[in-house]
């Protein structure tokens, strides 16, 4: 009777065998598809946040751009008119120095025909006083 029953322990056996073996696959297979399922949803929610990434990116982009070019447009003005204010300040300048030019220029004429007046004057005097000692010498002469 021991053989009936190690047969019947090793069928039961075996049953229990294949019976845990398909139950593995199954459950293999279960998982499988869980993991799986899962490994989609976390690619999909990863192409999302990789697309709302990217979204963000471009407008913060756009957005940067868009103050870099105020701040351009600002500052171009700011120079255009600091050229402008700068180039009114040199032909005010460039006035002021024709002005003083020509001030110097007519003082310089004015104490050269005094000079000339002042030479001419002594010249004079000098003559006078020469065709007196003149005079003087060819009386007594």
């Amino acid at each position: 009777m021991t053989e009936i029953t190690q047969a019947k322990a090793n069928r039961f056996k075996e049953m229990e065998t294949k019976r845990h073996a398909l139950e593995m696959r199954k459950l293999s297979g279960q998982n499988g598809k869980i993991y799986q399922d899962n490994v989609k949803a976390n690619q999909k929610e990863l192409k999302k946040l990789h697309s709302d990434f990217e979204a963000t990116k471009l407008n913060l982009e756009n957005e940067l751009e868009r103050k870099l070019k105020g701040v351009q447009l600002s500052h171009k003005e700011k120079i255009r008119n600091e050229n402008k204010r700068l180039g009114q300040e040199l032909e005010e300048l460039k006035k002021s120095n024709d002005e003083k030019i020509i001030e110097t220029k007519e003082t310089q004429r004015a104490q050269l025909e005094k000079m000339m007046n002042e030479h001419k004057e002594s010249i004079d005097t000098a003559r006078t006083q020469y065709k007196k000692s003149m005079s003087k010498y060819q009386f007594e002469a």
